[in-house]
């Protein structure tokens, strides 16, 4: 009768790492990372599905790409497996995130 409960339990435990990974802390943005500052806000919010080398999605080559714009909205928005930002980060985070994305070519 216990081993019925492993996979329940297993599935439970996936999910929560899944959700805990991805996207960092839910707050607002306050706190530790400089508002300004494009590199700590990434480390915080992005650095667990994209990589500490951009390598995640290939952002080294997102400037070239996309326009500051559609890098905002896709911060802003999500989509495509990635979750929007638009209830955790600041817009002045995402302005500067997305500025700071834009030189990646």
């Amino acid at each position: 009768m216990a081993l019925r409960k492993w996979p329940a339990l297993l599935s439970g435990l996936v999910l929560v790492l899944v959700l805990a990974g991805c996207g960092g802390g839910g707050d607002s943005g306050a706190g530790a990372a400089d508002p300004a500052d494009p590199e700590a806000i990434y480390k915080r919010h992005c650095l667990s599905c994209h990589k500490a080398d951009l390598s995640g999605m290939n952002l080294k080559t997102v400037g070239s790409r996309l326009t500051i714009e559609q890098i905002e909205e896709k911060i802003r928005k999500g989509g495509g497996g990635m979750i929007a930002f638009e209830n955790r980060l600041s817009d002045e985070q995402i302005a500067a995130l997305a500025a700071w994305l834009s030189d990646m070519k």
